[in-house]
């Protein structure tokens, strides 16, 4: 179909979206994913999609985005306008960086009119999603 397509072996999965919204809602069994005991290989890429985080009201939205998830890795990468996506994620390394955001998709993202005009950057580092550093830098920009 144009919204999905895919292509399933025994060691690698590769799945296609186009203009799709996917919602995500925290699971409250007790199955959780373990990245550091993945051992699948899943390429995905998609245009126009978005991810809806319901519990937080917010919508994390793409105009294109590649991602693989290797063994204990995951690399994706994606874009929405000018703003650039990089995420490197395993069991013990968190690297994040977005860069060229505006103030468009900033207040998109806030659901509310935060700030006025200017271009932001995002980066996070860390062993982890429990231990990490971050950092916003922002220039000529108002904040309402």
């Amino acid at each position: 179909s144009d919204t999905a397509s895919a292509k399933i072996s025994s060691d690698n999965k590769e799945i296609h979206l186009k203009n799709l919204s996917y919602i995500y809602r925290e699971d409250s069994s007790n199955s959780t994913f373990d990245i550091s005991t993945n051992t699948q290989n899943i390429s995905f890429g998609g245009a126009n999609v978005a991810l809806i985080l319901p519990d937080s009201n917010k919508t994390l939205a793409f105009d294109r985005v590649e991602a693989d998830l290797k063994g204990n890795a995951l690399d994706l990468k994606g874009s929405r306008g000018n703003a650039k996506f990089d995420l490197y994620y395993s069991s013990n390394d968190l690297n994040l960086n977005i860069s060229n955001i505006d103030d468009n998709y900033l207040n998109e993202f806030l659901q509310k009119q935060a700030v006025q005009d200017g271009v932001f950057n995002l980066s996070i580092k860390g062993s982890g999603l429990e231990y990490f550093d971050g950092q916003i830098d922002f220039k000529n920009t108002y904040v309402k």
